[in-house]
């Protein structure tokens, strides 16, 4: 996929986020497209990840899955101690070494970052399940099921564009 089509889905993503219509959630977030840019504070994250051609995955417990070719995105909250900085930019290093303790870290490895967005928590935070409900009630977006959502009740944290 050349640079043009990519900033172009990035596009298309950015425009559902912008007519999903709980806005009281969407306006909190905003795009990071440097992990250097990343805030050192608490919150939510949706990672926008790109898988140039279809892959079959070995995703620890859930076993082998294959995807697509696609936009990907990735919710997820980084309440500890590190924050987003920390959790974020572990997410955006695609290191193969590194131990795998997320469904993420095993998506990963074949994709390639193109950003995040990001909410940084104030007197009333984001929850993780609130914004990935949002993400699948959007028909351009598919559900990649049980995967990132095996600590809660969501059918899945991670999601893809249906017309990548």
């Amino acid at each position: 996929m050349g640079l043009w089509l990519i900033i172009m889905k990035i596009k298309q993503a950015s425009d559902l986020f912008a007519t999903v219509e709980n806005q009281a959630v969407v306006k909190h977030l905003n795009w990071i497209d440097a992990a250097t840019d990343l805030p050192h504070a608490k919150g939510v994250y949706i990672l926008a990840m790109q898988l140039s051609s279809e892959v079959t995955l070995d995703i620890g417990k859930l076993g082998a899955h294959t995807l697509p070719a696609s936009i990907y995105f990735y919710v997820g909250s980084a309440r500890g101690a590190g924050g987003l900085y920390s959790r974020v930019r572990r997410h955006w290093r695609n290191d193969e070494s590194k131990a795998k303790r997320w469904h993420i870290d095993y998506l990963r490895t074949p994709m390639q970052m193109l950003g995040c967005w990001v909410a940084v928590d104030a007197s009333d935070p984001i929850e993780e399940c609130a914004l990935a409900k949002l993400l699948a009630s959007h028909p351009s977006l598919s559900t990649f099921v049980q995967v990132g959502s095996s600590d809660c009740r969501c059918a899945s944290h991670v999601f893809y564009l249906s017309s990548a």
